[in-house]
């Protein structure tokens, strides 16, 4: 196992935890939410203090996943710039803004909402008070759409152009309504009530068990096993539309998800890697020079497959013959020609 692994077996367990804890704050914060809203439109003082009961107890929970959510996060943060700088170079200015406004929304926004929320109980009035938790849930919303709009592109990129190794945006519209985007969203949506129902009916479940506090859990056991149950159906739902839509966008990703191994993974391969064969390539889109269809080469066998690529060669490398102009993937590849500047003008070895 070399740095580039372990580097990648680093991100994917933080990723995955850090996910954990934010699907479990998106499902809490919506259902403390709708807890207190539904405590502050009753009229019986001990009934209303009942209500108010829970919405302390799960709004606890909460804020305790919150915290966790907030230290993995930032160890994901400093992944990215440390271990994966380069991504940052090449796509920093798609993906930048719409994770600087994630992190306004969900650093600032979110956080001051969720402090006057914590500390503002019988500080605040109730109506404000309610409208902090709401203000709350739906800027956790809106960081998690912005992160899927990253998501999204990364999936299927558009509306950009690549010029020298470096993507611009030229489409805020289409990186905004990406479909790759819209699937994710209401996957997330989803998963999360079905996570915050089987924790709600989970722990109230385990409390009714030893006895304790019946009359305040068993309400929340059946809300909690009916929430999951729509969440399981929505979220299998929007999972079975993204895997369609994956037919057409991500083939090779499709064939894989479906257990084919060999044949059909090469085909599948083939039909991506033919949208950038070399005759075919967009210089406006790749930000390349378009290299002519009877380019020479020395027998087919060897022909490289151009990609767009994600980096760009390092900064003041230089071949042979001159400065590699050709996208990084064509450049490592084995039987690849070298170039001669701009005018791609192939030389023999």
């Amino acid at each position: 196992m070399n740095v580039v692994d372990l580097a990648r077996l680093q991100f994917a367990v933080t990723a995955t935890l850090h996910f954990l804890f934010v699907a479990v704050t998106l499902g809490l914060v919506t259902v403390v939410a709708l807890m207190q809203t539904r405590a502050a439109r009753t009229a019986d003082p001990g009934l209303h203090a009942e209500r108010m009961r829970r919405v302390r107890f799960w709004g606890g929970l909460y804020v305790i996943n919150y915290a966790l959510g907030i230290v993995s996060g930032l160890t994901q943060e400093f992944q990215f710039g440390l271990n994966w700088s380069g991504l940052s170079h090449v796509l920093g200015n798609v993906v930048g803004a719409p994770l600087a406004i994630e992190t306004i929304v969900a650093f600032f926004l979110e956080s001051t909402f969720l402090g006057l929320w914590a500390f503002g109980f019988k500080r605040v009035r109730p109506r404000v008070h309610l409208a902090l938790i709401w203000g709350v849930t739906l800027t956790a919303y809106a960081s998690t759409f912005w992160i899927m709009v990253v998501n999204g592109f990364m999936q299927k990129p558009v509306g950009y152009a690549k010029r020298d190794g470096v993507a611009y945006v030229t489409d805020w519209g289409a990186i905004l309504t990406n479909g790759a985007t819209w699937y994710a969203v209401f996957h997330i949506i989803g998963a999360v009530a079905l996570l915050a129902g089987l924790i709600l009916a989970a722990v109230s479940a385990h409390h009714l068990r030893r006895g304790r506090d019946t009359a305040f859990f068993r309400p929340t056991l059946r809300q909690g096993s009916l929430l999951a149950g729509v969440g399981a159906v929505v979220a299998v739902s929007a999972g079975f539309i993204h895997l369609d839509a994956l037919k057409s966008t991500e083939p090779e990703k499709w064939v894989t998800l479906m257990g084919e191994t060999g044949e059909e993974v090469d085909k599948a391969r083939g039909r991506r890697a033919g949208r950038l064969r070399p005759g075919r390539l967009d210089a406006a889109r790749l930000g390349q020079p378009r290299l002519p269809r009877d380019a020479p080469h020395r027998h087919a066998a060897d022909r490289p497959r151009l990609d767009p690529g994600l980096r760009r060669p390092p900064r003041g490398h230089r071949g042979a013959d001159g400065p590699a102009t050709l996208p990084a993937a064509a450049a490592r590849h084995p039987a690849a020609p070298r170039v001669r500047g701009p005018d791609l003008r192939l030389a023999e070895p």
